[in-house]
């Protein structure tokens, strides 16, 4: 910096920050975390459905009806998710836990099933289809496999053909009121 008589000056000016310093900088290598990856859709919709039954459970929310207008979702589309809650807790488990699970679509007609080990049985052959189809590991958000359509498709149609093919009973092998 001059000054009119053109002598110029220098000054050198340290700043220290409250928590950080040069040093610090230095010494922390420039590593980004890697971000976690992705849960699938079923896996994050199975937690809010958990979550959703324990407001109403406290009182949060009066019904299921209040938690659609709060979300801006219809109330069928509230039923389709809590609807996960009737599966299986092995299942429930399994949908928590895993990378890679089949569309939310091929889950429905699960819930409507009201035998565990058939729900099972219906499970295990869905998830080795999933795991089969290698489409969805490059994208979990998916809605839809590949080869699916808007109606349905090979998963839904599989699971809809297994749990017709076996009548539902109940007690003393006599079958339910309103079985398939």
């Amino acid at each position: 910096m001059q000054t009119k008589d053109g002598e110029s000056h220098a000054a050198q000016v340290e700043m220290m920050l409250p928590g950080w310093s040069p040093r610090q900088q230095e010494q922390s290598a420039p590593t980004l975390p890697t971000p976690p990856a992705r849960l699938p859709r079923i896996t994050r919709l199975m937690a809010l459905a958990i979550k959703f039954q324990d407001m109403v459970d406290r009182g949060e929310v009066r019904d299921y009806a209040d938690i659609a207008r709060l979300g801006y979702v219809t109330r069928a589309r509230i039923t389709q998710i809590m609807n996960l809650l009737h599966l299986a807790p092995a299942v429930q488990e399994e949908i928590l836990f895993l990378k890679c699970a089949p569309p939310e679509r091929s889950m429905r007609p699960l819930t409507v099933q009201p035998l565990w080990d058939r729900q099972l049985r219906i499970w295990r052959r869905l998830k080795a289809e999933n795991q089969i189809n290698a489409s969805f590991a490059s994208d979990p958000d998916s809605s839809a496999a590949p080869d699916q359509t808007v109606a349905g498709g090979k998963f839904q149609r599989r699971a809809n053909a297994q749990l017709r093919a076996t009548p539902v009973t109940g007690t003393g092998g006599l079958p339910l009121r309103g079985a398939l």
